[in-house]
């Protein structure tokens, strides 16, 4: 009941309705016999394309998800990605604005 109420079960699909009827008896006709093993083979493939397509559509959202949570941390981690010459001038600017404060600090005093 939980897998259908959150939506990660198919709760309406018309091949559900065939293996409801599967488990009753009939009488034996060998004509019958032969075209409920072919319908079972193409509703087995229809049921099977619709799960995946089920699936796919569910998915999306998790990929998109995904996608989001990676461009966050491109944002907060650029740094563990940045070429090591990137890092070195900005650690030189850092140096050179130190430097500069430091001597308008003297030169004020």
């Amino acid at each position: 009941a939980y897998r259908k109420a959150r939506g990660k079960e198919m709760v309406v699909d018309s091949t559900f309705d065939f293996e409801r009827r599967r488990n009753r008896v009939a009488k034996y006709d060998r004509e019958l016999m032969s075209t409920t093993l072919r319908a079972m083979k193409v509703i087995d493939r229809v049921r099977t394309k619709r799960e995946k397509a089920f699936f796919k559509q569910r998915m999306k959202a998790k990929t998109e998800v995904e996608r989001r949570m990676a461009l966050r941390d491109l944002k907060e981690d650029i740094d563990l990605i940045e070429p090591a010459i990137v890092r070195e001038r900005k650690a030189q600017r850092q140096a050179q604005k130190l430097k500069v404060d430091a001597t308008l600090e003297r030169n004020a005093s």
